[in-house]
């Protein structure tokens, strides 16, 4: 009797446990769902149109959410802000980096003036706030229309390729990722936009794509979007995103 009443109780204790866990995940897929939603928001909703020139971004984060975003400034009508940025770790210490780091470097992008002071700042934000294990990998730009020219700056981040004719260019001129040095600086270049020019930006999750241990790569990258250079930034992302 004993042994039988025990057995009772035990599934009664278990049930009570998996009830538990249930509502308790629940609990944590509202909160995540309330998260996704923040941070799709803190996304563009829609990409800028500028004459003379086509746009195409899209954010898949590999969780729920994530580290990575972008983000476009129009300062007037003639100088747009391109920013895109990948922050250590994933799911929610990675979501909540992120939108730290926007909302820091939106409060120093007030107006046009060159691109290194700003990021100098968000340096010295992230060592001050953050742990030496947590950093950011970001790019930042802006295109000036009337002038034909894009001002950037690259903190540690992959290398947006531009693409010239058969020539390709990986802007790397800048400093290392933001918030481990608190001293680094950050010299910008300028180039010149020429008609026919294309500019690629993306993440890691684009190169470091695995199959069977291989890495989607840089190289496989740049010969597909070399391919696609009569087609709209539309068509090239898309393809891009197919491939992988």
């Amino acid at each position: 009797i004993v042994k039988g009443i025990a057995k009772e109780v035990a599934v009664v204790i278990e049930r009570a446990l998996l009830y538990e866990e249930c509502i308790e995940k629940q609990r944590m897929d509202q909160e995540l769902n309330t998260a996704d939603s923040i941070q799709i928001n803190l996304m563009p909703q829609e990409n800028p149109k500028l004459p003379g020139y086509q746009m195409a971004a899209k954010n898949i984060p590999s969780r729920m959410v994530g580290g990575d975003f972008y983000d476009f400034i129009s300062f007037d009508e003639s100088h747009l802000g391109i920013i895109i940025a990948d922050v250590s770790g994933k799911g929610i210490p990675g979501a909540i980096l992120m939108a730290s780091a926007r909302a820091t470097l939106r409060a120093y992008l007030e107006e046009p003036h060159g691109v290194e002071w700003p990021i100098t700042r968000l340096n010295e934000v992230l060592c001050r706030d953050t742990r030496p294990d947590q950093f950011v990998s970001l790019f930042y730009g802006i295109l000036d229309v009337e002038d034909e020219t894009f001002t950037y700056v690259n903190a540690g981040h992959n290398p947006p390729i531009l693409f010239r004719g058969h020539e390709k260019t990986e802007m790397q001129e800048g400093g290392p990722v933001l918030g481990v040095l608190q001293d680094a600086q950050y010299p910008q270049e300028k180039i010149q936009v020429l008609a026919g020019d294309v500019m690629l930006f993306y993440t890691d999750g684009i190169t470091e794509a695995e199959r069977s241990g291989e890495y989607f790569g840089v190289e496989r990258l740049m010969e597909l979007v070399e391919k696609d250079m009569s087609r709209s930034s539309e068509d090239i992302m898309k393809n891009v995103l197919e491939t992988v």
